[in-house]
């Protein structure tokens, strides 16, 4: 059984803005987690934190598409034993004025 998470956040400012905290890792880090990520389609990086529990901290991603300051999609695949998280994270902007998550 497939189930979605759906969240919309409003990111203020322009799309290039928040393009940049979407895309590069010391800004990325500042709200989210640490990680090494690149706007880069096929590009392999990891989001880390502090573990918890049986969560080792870790989440492995791809970068799926790259349409620079308008959508970033990634895979995210984190967790363990029966806890994991395999989804796909979609942000967008379906306006140049207004940043969606999915």
């Amino acid at each position: 059984m497939s189930k979605a998470i759906e969240v919309d956040y409003d990111l203020p400012g322009p799309p290039a803005t928040v393009w940049r905290a979407l895309t590069e890792p010391k800004l990325l880090a500042s709200w989210l987690m640490e990680n090494d990520i690149k706007a880069e389609v096929g590009h392999r990086f990891m989001f880390r934190s502090k573990p918890m529990g049986d969560w080792d901290g870790k989440v492995n991603c791809e970068v799926l598409e790259v349409v620079p300051n308008e959508r970033l999609v990634y895979s995210w695949r984190g967790g363990s034993g029966r806890h994991v998280l395999d989804t796909t994270v979609t942000w967008g902007s379906p306006t140049t004025t207004r940043w969606r998550t999915r």
